[in-house]
């Protein structure tokens, strides 16, 4: 059965058109995947170029990224209609170099002039919900920072290869809101300024706006701050105070740092919010002595009177508190001598909390200014 010419003639140009669409489709989706799988092989060299031997640079991650990129770049050209925007967490950056910086405390007034609102309101509302956020954020930047330097290494989770920071021993009961609260705000700041402010600065300035908010002194933040390239789980030990450590192991911990004793005695009023975890108490509740089962000098917990509040009360409820200050008469002795000379002049001790410095701390200089 033969078809009119007219017919005939506007079947064989529907054809045409389809096959010149498939063969335009096929033509872009084999340029995108050949772009892709150069992109591939440029992104595997320079993972093995800058991993060098030490395997600890996070590299992988920042590649990754820009793979991402390229993909998302390269599909919306094909128009193709399904595409997914991965938000890169916090303490991977587009910074693929450590490198020392002028720090301002307007640092972010040119490239993200809406960081401070954004992060009051985050913080803001994050505090609000969940009222232990500010202690956790406290006790994940002196994690950070006690670990070469504030450089929000200790956001970073390990892979099949390697342990990160994050995953040591002593790092994980290091609590989910404080890793909430900089997710939101990178999240939020990406929105508004992609690419450019740090996961340092991130939670610095979260770590001072939250301890204004529970009463804390307010103290100014330099920024500028870049994101480091290395964390290992191996840096950990020896660098954060445990409950096992005796006071001379203390105090060389903080003096490595550049910390006098007056500083870490400072920084030990830290504890004057939040809570303690039980693995930090349990031996004192469990099996004490044998004569008790429990040890009859703990009375209370670390600040049962103001627990969300930044003030001195921690030191005046020390002798009785929930965790035992390092199971030492010595330590007990020194804490008293110094401590509680603080507890009586609450004006003093908040100045010397204001003022505290942590400069070989930050990797690129200093974040509070005395």
């Amino acid at each position: 059965m033969f078809l009119p010419y007219r017919q005939t003639k506007r079947s064989l140009i529907i054809n045409q058109r389809r096959r010149q669409k498939t063969t335009a489709a096929y033509r872009t989706k084999s340029w995108c995947d050949r772009c892709l799988s150069h992109q591939e092989l440029v992104r595997q060299a320079a993972c093995r170029t800058l991993l060098g031997a030490t395997g600890t640079y996070r590299t992988k991650v920042w590649c990754d990224r820009h793979l991402s990129h390229q993909v998302l770049s390269y599909q919306t050209m094909a128009q193709f209609s399904s595409i997914s925007i991965v938000l890169i967490s916090c303490s991977f950056l587009t910074i693929i170099q450590r490198t020392q910086s002028q720090l301002a405390l307007n640092y972010y007034s040119n490239t993200c002039p809406q960081f401070p609102l954004i992060m009051q309101q985050v913080i803001t509302d994050k505090q609000l919900s969940a009222p232990a956020t500010a202690a956790g954020v406290l006790r994940l930047f002196l994690h950070d920072c006690l670990v070469d330097g504030c450089d929000a290494s200790v956001l970073i989770t390990s892979n099949a290869f390697h342990k990160f920071e994050r995953d040591a021993d002593v790092n994980l009961p290091l609590p989910g809101d404080a890793f909430d609260l900089v997710t939101r705000a990178k999240t939020a700041l990406e929105l508004q300024c992609p690419g450019v402010v740090s996961c340092s600065d991130i939670i610095s300035v979260a770590t001072r706006n939250l301890l204004v908010m529970v009463g804390g002194p307010h103290y100014k933040v330099l920024l500028g701050c870049k994101d480091s390239l290395v964390s290992d789980a191996s840096h950990v030990q020896g660098n954060i105070p445990t409950t096992n450590l005796s006071l001379s192991q203390i105090i060389d911990i903080f003096g490595s740092k550049g910390l006098s004793v007056q500083e870490m005695v400072a920084l030990v009023g830290g504890h004057t919010i939040g809570f303690a975890h039980c693995k930090e108490f349990a031996n004192r509740i469990f099996n004490f002595s044998k004569t008790s089962q429990s040890d009859p000098a703990m009375s209370a917990f670390i600040d049962v009177f103001t627990p969300r509040k930044f003030d001195n009360m921690y030191y005046k409820n020390l002798k009785h508190g929930l965790v035992n200050e390092k199971s030492n008469i010595s330590i007990k002795k020194f804490l008293v001598l110094r401590v509680y000379r603080r507890s009586d002049a609450g004006e003093r001790w908040s100045r010397r909390r204001r003022g505290l410095m942590l400069p070989p701390m930050m990797g690129v200089g200093s974040v509070w200014e005395r």
